[in-house]
Formats: C-alpha cells, sequence, structure tokens
C-alpha cells in the first residue's frame, strides 16, 4: 500500500485505496480537531503505511477518556467527522461546523435572528425624454458620420494615388 495524496496522519480511509471524495475533507478535520482538542493525533504508527493501516482498520480512540473535561457532544462531532465510512460523515464542513458550534455552545445561548421577509422591489430606470438629448445624440451622430467620410476620402486618395480627389 502506497499513500500518494497527503499526509498519513490525516488520510482517510478510503484516501488509502486512492479515492478521494469530499468527505475525506471532512475526515482530515476531524483529525485535525482530535488533536486540538487532546493534544495527541488518534493514531500513530512506526511510518505512513502503519498509520494508513490503523485509519483504516483499528477503531476511533475516545477523546473523553484523554481528556474527561470534553462534554460529550463535542466528542460525538469528532466521531462523526472520523467515521470510516464516508457516508456516515458530515456531507460537507459547512455541516461539521454547524455542528461544532451547536456542540461547543448551549441551546439557550445560541441567538437565531429570523430574516425579515422584506420584498424587494426593482424599478426600471428610464429617463425621461428631453429635447437636449435627442439633440445631443444627433450631433453625436453627425460628428461620427463626418468622422466616416473624411477617414474614407482620406484613405482612398493615399491608396489609389488620386491627385484630383481634393481638387
Amino acid at each position: 500500500m502506497q499513500v500518494n495524496e497527503g499526509n498519513a496522519a490525516y488520510v482517510a480511509p478510503e484516501q488509502a485505496l486512492g479515492m478521494l471524495r469530499p468527505g475525506s475533507d471532512v475526515y482530515a478535520m476531524g483529525v485535525l480537531l482530535f488533536r486540538l482538542l487532546s493534544g495527541e493525533l488518534p493514531y500513530d504508527g512506526e511510518d505512513a503505511e502503519e498509520i494508513t493501516l490503523k485509519h483504516a482498520n483499528e477503531p476511533i480512540p475516545s477523546l473523553c477518556a484523554l481528556r474527561p473535561d470534553i462534554p460529550e457532544e463535542l466528542e460525538q462531532v469528532v466521531r462523526v467527522a472520523l467515521s470510516k465510512r464516508p457516508e456516515a460523515r458530515f456531507a460537507n464542513p459547512a455541516a461539521l461546523a454547524r455542528a461544532l458550534r451547536s456542540a461547543m455552545i448551549p441551546e439557550s445561548q445560541l441567538v437565531i435572528r429570523a430574516a425579515p421577509a422584506r420584498r424587494i422591489t426593482v424599478r426600471s430606470r428610464r429617463t425621461r425624454f428631453s429635447w437636449s438629448r435627442v439633440a445631443s445624440f444627433l450631433t453625436l451622430c453627425w460628428v461620427c458620420l463626418c468622422f466616416f467620410l473624411v477617414t474614407t476620402c482620406l484613405h482612398h486618395a493615399v491608396f489609389f494615388h488620386d491627385p484630383g480627389m481634393f481638387g
């Protein structure tokens, strides 16, 4: 077995088989949480292969056994993140973050703000008709037409060498 992707300490069991899934990132976050909360990695060994085999085959170590002061809810979040089967883990990192937050903050302290039901009215930004705008537009068209005619005449005079073109 060869681990090609990532650090063996954070490799998900399916990743050791060469299958990368979104759940592999959730597993790595679970390992990181375990390390941050306990001060050590969940699995260690002599080399990367041994550590990878432990991730795939050994049961998840108890976080509360290492740190009895950690709440059960928090250990449960870490255990779900470290689940051996990717489909048993959190669906994505955002779901892990929500579970972690709810495990750390008691329900009585959570403040959920309901978004007010507002309708956004979209109004047309039409400008009012004015003769000065019409005059500006016509002047611009006239300038563009004159510029086009002058450059066309110069183009013909230069490329066709018509000395009588301008007089």
